[in-house]
Parts: C-alpha cells; sequence; structure tokens
C-alpha cells in the first residue's frame, strides 16, 4: 500500500534548488540560463542562448496566527519568488511583435507555456520523496509581455511562485562544518 509523503522542515534554499532543478529538468537546459538572482530583470546578463528563465528570490512573510498558537513547534512562512521568462526574436517588422510572442521554438508565450507546465503540477520534494514545501508552490498572475529596457530586442513576462514551508529551525553552530 502506498504512503503519503511526509512533510518535513526544510530551510528555502532547499526549496528553491529544487525548483531551479525542476525547470532545468523540463525545459532541457543548462543551469546557466536558469539562474538564481537577486538583481531586477534589466541588471542581469543574458549569458546564452535566446531565451532564459530567471528566479528572483523575494521577500518572506510569516503565517502569524499559525505562529502564536503553535509557536516554533509549527512555524510556518510564505515566501515568493518571481519567474522571469526571457526571450529574443529578431524577425519582426518594425512596430510589431507577432513573431517575437508566438513563435513556436524561440517566442515568449512559447516559453510561458512550458515554464506554467514545469511549475503548475510541481510538488516539491527531496531524494526520498518527502514533501519539502507544506503545499505545491503557487503560480501567481501572469504579467503582460514587456520589452526589455536596457535590452530592446528582449521580451520578459514573470509571475510570482508562491511557496508554503516550515521553517527548519535549528541550534547548530554557523557556520555548518
Amino acid at each position: 500500500m502506498a504512503t503519503a509523503p511526509a512533510q518535513i522542515r526544510n530551510p528555502f534554499r532547499a526549496i528553491l534548488l529544487a525548483v531551479q532543478a525542476q525547470l532545468i529538468a523540463s525545459l532541457e537546459w543548462d543551469a546557466v540560463r536558469v539562474p538564481i538572482v537577486a538583481d531586477d530583470e534589466a541588471d542581469v546578463p543574458h549569458l546564452m542562448g535566446d531565451q532564459d528563465v530567471l528566479i528572483r528570490v523575494m521577500g518572506e512573510t510569516p503565517d502569524a496566527p499559525q505562529i502564536v498558537s503553535a509557536g516554533r513547534y509549527d512555524n510556518r512562512r510564505e515566501r515568493k519568488a518571481v519567474i522571469i521568462m526571457r526571450s529574443r526574436v529578431l524577425l519582426d517588422v518594425v512596430g510589431r511583435s507577432d513573431i517575437r510572442l508566438t513563435d513556436q521554438t524561440l517566442g515568449l508565450l512559447a516559453l510561458e507555456d512550458a515554464v506554467c507546465d514545469a511549475m503548475e503540477l510541481f510538488f516539491v520534494t527531496d531524494a526520498n520523496q518527502d514533501l519539502i514545501a507544506a503545499y505545491p508552490p503557487r503560480m501567481g498572475a501572469l504579467s503582460a509581455p514587456m520589452r526589455s529596457r536596457r535590452h530592446k530586442e528582449w521580451v520578459h513576462s514573470q509571475f510570482d511562485l508562491e511557496v508554503n514551508y516550515e521553517r527548519a529551525l535549528t541550534q547548530d553552530p554557523w557556520p555548518p562544518a
């Protein structure tokens, strides 16, 4: 009889790395095309190819009612990462974006579909198939496609990926040995 996976406490970095690994595997890309960044989209250089996906780490919000009632025993948090999809196609007529958006392989809309497919049904698990997030990540609203402020040949869109998890509380010394 199959058992339900256990949900274990983890640091956010483990969840973030699992999201990155899921995108790399689903898109069948090199890791350099799916970087984890702290900078705004316009400040991250285009390092490889005509498409990439940035994972930008955002802030964290405690689940205040849960923490008040359960304290450190159930220390639930919500943290967001912005998933930014970027694509470059230089085949459009001036003033149009038909190909830039709809091309089957390099168009932004095709990239959005692939990334959304990778994230929509993704359960964040470790190597033992134990859940490392309290719930599957939730995709927020997808933004309208926009041209890059700095690199006009690039277009991008983004969505928030919301992750609920239990903070791994430890009294271990820092840094780890």
